[in-house]
């Protein structure tokens, strides 16, 4: 393989990718849904992994409570919206960067704007908003990386296209751990980054990429196990 990137922003990537490697990943158009805690740390990685086409969706301002874990919270940007601060954020570390936001829940946002996205990530804390992205990407033939957190833990994943693995993982339950464990510090970007590596690994095409698996994460125990499959 030849490691052969000849733009110096991404040449720490070489190791693991080759020039046509990071050229899939820069043409990559890639649709975030929800950029606090996980969306944040997602937008930021993608970044200055060379993605260069974002959509970012999020109908929330950041507040004081976002302050223990938001990468880009910060006391001067509460009360403002969170796509606003994050696409300045990622625009200063990237100028060529193109980015789209909407601030929108997923639910009210016009389903037009699947058609334009290769792979979507899903950093969202409600299940049932999961599950209704997991459906949309499953109606537009879009792989939909899948992150959750909750205390000590997490969890990664990708659903494929009618695969219905996030529908049938849940089943019956109404709320994720986050809400009653909430989310220190240390979980969302671990979590994050884990997403990111799923999304390089779907890119490429590799065998190891968790597809229509949901990969437990317990730092607690410091153990990392697939629990489902489908």
């Amino acid at each position: 393989m030849k490691n052969n990137i000849t733009d110096l922003r991404f040449i720490n990537n070489s190791g693991i990718l080759s020039s046509e490697d990071q050229s899939k990943i820069q043409a990559m158009r890639v649709l975030i849904i929800g950029v606090g805690g996980l969306g944040g740390y997602l937008a930021h990685a993608l970044c200055r992994m060379g993605v260069h086409n974002m959509w970012l969706v999020d109908k929330d301002s950041f507040s004081i409570t976002n302050l223990n874990r938001q990468l880009f919270s910060t006391p001067q940007n509460i009360g403002q919206p969170k796509v606003d601060i994050v696409k300045r954020e990622l625009l200063s570390i990237c100028p060529d960067l193109t980015i789209e936001t909407h601030i929108s829940a997923i639910e009210e946002l016009d389903e037009a704007v699947f058609e334009g996205v290769d792979i979507v990530f899903d950093a969202v804390d409600s299940i049932q908003t999961k599950i209704f992205i997991e459906n949309i990407c499953s109606k537009y033939a879009c792989p939909l990386i899948h992150g959750a957190l909750g205390g000590w833990y997490g969890q990664v994943g990708i659903s494929l296209a009618n695969s219905n693995l996030l529908k049938d993982y849940y089943q019956q339950a109404t709320s994720g751990l986050e809400q009653k464990m909430k989310a220190p510090t240390f979980v969302p970007p671990f979590v994050a980054h884990l997403m990111v590596a799923q999304f390089v690994m779907l890119c490429l095409n590799k065998e190891e990429a968790l597809i229509n698996q949901v990969l437990n994460i317990d730092m607690l125990n410091n153990e990392l196990r697939v629990i489902y499959r489908k």
